[in-house]
Order: structure tokens, then sequence, then C-alpha cells
């Protein structure tokens, strides 16, 4: 039974390295691997591609390649305005770290983006839901709207914007807003990270009404801290994180926070496809 064409754009990932190398072309990938299949088999290119079966899976990966290309700037674009970096600026900058305004907003980003895929791949809209990278993308918008509903506010240990090494973190009240990824993850030549590499750490926004900084979570000689990593300017008001019991209880915690000293952390279409 022939592979359809989503099928075929399924095996493969825009975070793979070799498909980045070859600049999203999954044409050009399994060509290379076409070639590196030779090599290891002592086998003539010219005799494996005047196969007939090759020569039509080549033919069939260069049909849908722009398809794939479409798709990855559409939907995994890790500078692009879905990725979770972006989703994080934003919800601080525009959408106040409000769920519901979250949802509605990246609602109409991934319709635009949906638009453009659509135009870009001729393909139909079902295809496109079938997309690996499509669905990608739905989970995580389903992903960053619920940790925004789970935000709370609780005590971090605060480091300055112009921290130097001696300098000691300063408890005070944020917002915990969870894991997110604010780096690409690093690649060990396949889809998965390294050891140890691009495990999501957990982000805090601090605000006193009118200032907001984002902070991200590390470990700091034994004891976990806020390492500034932004300050916004110009963005919408957001509420101010209140301990409960309100402001006496928040002055009590901040001085327990002070004293505390937390533990470190510790197949395809064809065999060359």
């Amino acid at each position: 039974r022939a592979a359809t064409t989503i099928g075929l754009l399924n095996i493969f990932d825009p975070e793979d390295r070799e498909v980045r190398r070859h600049g999203l072309r999954i044409d050009e990938v399994v060509q290379a691997r076409l070639e590196e299949q030779c090599r290891l088999m002592r086998l003539e290119l010219e005799v494996a591609s005047a196969d007939p079966e090759v020569v039509a899976t080549l033919e069939r990966f260069r049909g849908i390649a722009p398809a794939f290309s479409a798709a990855a700037g559409a939907f995994a674009d890790e500078a692009g305005p879905l990725s979770e970096r972006e989703i994080l600026r934003t919800a601080v900058q525009a959408w106040r770290l409000d769920p519901a305004e979250t949802k509605a907003a990246l609602a109409t980003t991934l319709k635009q983006a949906e638009g453009r895929f659509l135009e870009a791949s001729g393909l139909t809209e079902p295809e496109m839901r079938r997309l690996n990278m499509h669905e990608k993308i739905r989970w995580r918008i389903e992903d960053v709207v619920m940790r925004l509903r789970g935000k709370v506010a609780a005590q971090m240990l605060l480091l300055d914007e112009a921290a130097d090494d001696d300098q000691a973190p300063t408890p005070a009240l944020v917002w915990r807003i969870g894991e997110w990824r604010w780096k690409d993850a690093p690649q060990d030549g396949k889809t998965r990270p390294g050891r140890g590499a691009g495990k999501p750490r957990e982000y805090a926004v601090w605000t006193d009404g009118a200032s907001v900084v984002l902070y991200e979570e590390r470990p700091r000689a034994g004891v976990f801290v806020g390492w500034p990593l932004e300050r916004f300017a110009g963005v919408a008001a957001l509420p101010l994180p209140e301990a409960k019991g309100g402001s006496a209880a928040g002055a009590g915690a901040a001085k327990a926070a002070e004293a505390e000293q937390p533990a470190a952390a510790e197949q395809t279409a064809v065999h060359f496809v």
C-alpha cells in the first residue's frame, strides 16, 4: 500500500540535525541517505539511481518537500511567535499572564499560521491536522494555557539584575509559572537532547505594578535562586502577587525564606529513507 503524503512528511522532524543541515529539504535528506547507503554497500550510485523504485521514491520526496518546509516555517520555527520562548515573552508583555487572553491570542496566531501553510502547501485542512508538527503545536498551546492557569504567588530568592558573584539573593513574592523551554534543546545528532541538556527550568515573574522582570530558577552555591533574564518595559499591567493571608503573612514568609537554605538540586518508503 502506497504511503500517504502525510505519512511521508511525518517521517521527518524539523528538529533533527540532519534535516536542519539540509535546510529542511527532506528530498535532499533522502538523496544523502541513498548516497550513504550506496557507500556502505559499495554499490555504484548510478546503478541505484536507475532503479525504478528508487527513481519513484526520489521523485515523490521532491514533490512533497515544499510542504514540509512550509509546515516547519508555520509550526516549528523556534524563533517564531509559537515557540515557547516567544509565547512566554508575549504572555508577560501583552497578555498579563492571563490564561484566557493567552488562549484566545494563540488561537488567532495559530489560525494565521495554518492559513499560510495551506496556501503554500496545497494540502487540505484535514491533512494538515494529521501532521505531527501541527499536532505538536496544538499540544504546546494547551500546555501553555494550563501552566498559566496554575500560576501561584510564592516566595523566590532573587538576584539583582546587576548581580556580582558575591551578591546575596533577596526574597520576594513572584508569580511562579512552571517549567518552560527558554532556549532550544541542544541536539546530540538526532531529535533527543543529550544527557542533562534541554531540560525545562522553573520560571517566575516579579512585578511591582510598573516594572516586570522574568526570572529563571537556577542552583547557586547550594541554593536555588532566580536569575534575571529580561526586564520588560511598556507592558500591560500585571496583577500583583500576594501571599495568602495578606501582606503581613507575606512579610513573615519573606523572613522565613531569607533564613532557609534549600538543598542543592541535583520504515519508511524505502530502506534508505
